[in-house]
């Protein structure tokens, strides 16, 4: 199989590569990244529908699958169905429940932090 720079390199089955990923081998994390992050991010855009919030939502299921990838159980479902469910339930994908708007997506961003008022700045 043809990759990324011209060298070949041999298919190695999803689960395969989230195991090793488990064990903390950044190599099959690498795979795991250039054989799927662009059916992620695919997905990610199409919810989102803006390139930049996408790319962010991939960059935090890059970390969750780094950080999670021994939680995928076989028996459950495939590996590729676990990644995409990651990234549409990243917490920052939300439905936009508004009536005129039904169905369409959009990213929740936190309010603005704002100092808590102490005694010695009331009005902080």
């Amino acid at each position: 199989m043809e990759m990324d720079g011209g060298r070949s390199e041999e298919s190695i089955p999803v689960e395969m590569l989230l195991v090793a990923v488990a064990a903390g081998d950044l190599d099959s994390f690498e795979r795991l990244y250039d054989h799927y992050s662009s059916v992620l991010y695919t997905i990610a855009l199409n919810i989102l529908r803006v390139p930049v919030d996408a790319e962010d939502v991939i960059q935090d299921v890059f970390v969750q699958l780094w950080e999670k990838s021994g939680e995928f159980d076989p028996e459950r479902g495939s590996a590729l169905s676990w990644m995409v469910t990651i990234t549409a339930g990243k917490p920052s994908i939300d439905t936009d429940p508004s009536p005129g708007n039904p169905g369409s997506w959009k990213i929740m961003r936190p309010p603005p932090y704002r100092m808590p008022h102490t005694a010695e700045h009331p009005h902080s």
